[in-house]
């Protein structure tokens, strides 16, 4: 189950500089008005109750269901900057798939770009708390990260000592991409 989102905290009203996934230093000015490019930021940012902040998404984010009423930017490779500057937003959440470029065109037209881009579950428990500290939903990452930590350790205990079976996890299909190791999947079939 998906934890609930409580209410929105109040956004951080003085600027924060942040080193996000891709190592690149960025000073956020607000979280009033949010931007997603990626449906897991988007995802995470409503799990922590700031998405009544969230003006813009990718047309691929679909979780949830409220995500419908917001503006579409593009898709997550092929984000329209036009729309996400015209959004006025005070942080945009990226991704790899967005492109360098586009984070680049962004910050330089005065945008406030974060890119995530977990390696592993515990990266992505990471990510959370960042993106909680960013948005001023510090209390609300902690405790969603809590949630998962137990969800993940009750798991662990439910499945020790029971046959493991053979799995493939098929990402794409033409070409055929199967999650190997290093990647979050293969971390979570591990587990």
């Amino acid at each position: 189950p998906t934890p609930t989102p409580v209410e929105a905290p109040s956004p951080q009203p003085a600027a924060l500089t942040v080193v996000d996934d891709f190592g690149r230093v960025a000073t956020i000015h607000g979280s009033n008005r949010i931007v997603s490019l990626a449906p897991s930021n988007t995802e995470i940012l409503f799990a922590l109750g700031v998405g009544d902040r969230v003006v813009g998404v990718t047309e691929y984010c679909n979780f949830p269901k409220e995500v419908a009423e917001r503006e579409k930017v593009g898709g997550v490779a092929t984000v329209d900057v036009e729309k996400v500057v015209a959004l006025r937003p005070d942080v945009v959440f990226g991704c790899e798939l967005n492109g360098k470029e586009t984070f680049d065109l962004l910050e330089s037209l005065g945008v406030s770009v974060v890119g995530i881009n977990p390696q592993n579950v515990s990266h992505i428990l990471e990510d959370i708390l960042l993106i909680g500290n960013i948005v001023g939903a510090e209390e609300n990452a902690s405790t969603l990260v809590a949630e998962m930590q137990a969800r993940i350790e009750a798991v662990k205990s439910e499945v020790e000592g029971a046959p493991k079976p053979r799995v493939a996890h098929v990402c794409w299909h033409d070409p055929l991409w199967v999650a190997g190791a290093g990647t979050f999947q293969h971390e979570l079939i591990e587990l």
